[in-house]
């Protein structure tokens, strides 16, 4: 657990389960090493990962840093909305989750040994805001935000690939238009067979275009269901509210 998510974690804990409360107890009890989180490791990781898999990762940062910035403050709005974040945190979260949202790409310096993007954005946000910061992390896993910006990323991309395909059908179909009247000669096995006009060799290229944006809207209807509040396997005790995530991240259902 965060350092800075310790005494929100605990009060709420207590008044849950004790049970839970003695657990987090004994998790928040030891001192976070690398990146100011709890940890059973006595030293950081070796350079040698650091310049391979940690690079790796942090090389996704252009693609996801705005489909985690994306999830971060819809996950706060809702906290605060079902009146989980404290009434004196809610400004300064979300003030810095909107300044750390606006930044520009020269902006942002992702650093290797921080693991990877999410880990570079809390690195972020406990730097501007190290009391209030932990809350972002109440009633969801790291790999639900991951999973969200790949399908931000991923539904947005479909949508450019859905742009481009209809331009190149109105194109084509614009271009048939004004050759109805041109002839040519149509091949089998490389003999004309019969006449034809240049529109009509062109519309056999326009009619698997549209084959291609049902396979498009499928893929997108698939995308485009939220899994934010499912947690990584069972959930939350917290009583997120899964409806209105989807709504805030434009996900249909």
């Amino acid at each position: 657990m965060f350092l800075a998510w310790r005494h929100c974690a605990e009060d709420y804990a207590m008044k849950l389960c004790p049970t839970l409360h003695q657990n987090l107890k004994r998790r928040m009890s030891r001192d976070g090493s690398q990146i100011g989180v709890a940890s059973c490791f006595a030293e950081g990781p070796a350079p040698e990962l650091v310049d391979s898999a940690f690079s790796m990762e942090v090389n996704d940062g252009a693609l996801l840093y705005s489909g985690m910035s994306l999830a971060d403050l819809a996950h706060a709005v809702m906290l605060i909305e079902i009146g989980i974040v404290p009434q004196e945190s809610r400004v300064e979260l979300l003030n810095a989750l909107i300044e750390m949202h606006n930044l520009s790409a020269e902006e942002i310096d992702f650093d290797n040994a921080l693991v990877d993007v999410y880990t570079n954005r809390d690195h972020m946000l406990h730097q501007r805001t190290p009391d209030t910061a932990g809350w972002i992390q109440a009633g969801r896993p790291r790999r639900e935000v991951s999973t969200l910006a790949y399908l931000i990323v991923t539904r947005a991309e479909l949508l450019e690939v859905v742009k481009a395909v209809s331009v190149l059908m109105d194109t084509l179909l614009d271009f048939s238009e004004e050759h109805q009247s041109t002839l040519l000669p149509d091949y089998t096995y490389l003999q004309r067979a019969h006449p034809t006009t240049l529109a009509h060799y062109v519309l056999t290229f326009v009619q698997p275009m549209g084959r291609d944006l049902d396979r498009l809207q499928s893929a997108y209807n698939r995308t485009n269901k939220s899994p934010a509040g499912a947690g990584s396997t069972n959930g939350s005790r917290l009583p997120i509210d899964r409806e209105r995530l989807a709504k805030l991240l434009g996900f249909n259902g």
